[in-house]
């Protein structure tokens, strides 16, 4: 897509597959994780989104669930330059150390490096 200015929602797709995928490694311990609420507000240079998500963990049977609210920053590829999102860590921490053995605060690449260890010992690919 290089050259050519990409129209919002045509941003907004690309962004939501790049988000789709971040979130796979929910799979493993919480199989019906799905979002149940999204708003977006697109913007010149990417979006604002407001998700709420949840799922039940596969070994308690207990239903987890929580709100995030991203702001995605985009140049005229829709590549993603800046991704920024804000939970209740208060939520969100135990359910990252249920679904992927490890929570925030993540610096720089640390997440993505959690994920492999994780998609590794589980055997995902995407």
């Amino acid at each position: 897509m290089t050259g050519r200015r990409l129209k919002p929602q045509q941003r907004r797709e690309h962004l939501l597959d790049t988000g789709a995928t971040l979130f796979a490694e929910n799979g493993v311990v919480f199989p019906d994780w799905k979002p149940v609420d999204l708003t977006v507000w697109p913007a010149e240079n990417g979006l604002f989104q407001h998700y709420r998500r949840e799922g039940a963990n596969v070994h308690t049977g207990k239903k987890v669930s929580f709100y995030s609210i991203s702001f995605v920053e985009t140049n005229d590829d829709a590549q993603i330059t800046h991704w920024s999102t804000y939970v209740d860590d208060d939520v969100h921490g135990p359910f990252l150390k249920t679904a992927i053995g490890a929570c925030g605060p993540c610096h720089a690449d640390e997440y993505m490096r959690v994920l492999a260890r994780h998609f590794e010992k589980h055997s995902i690919t995407l």
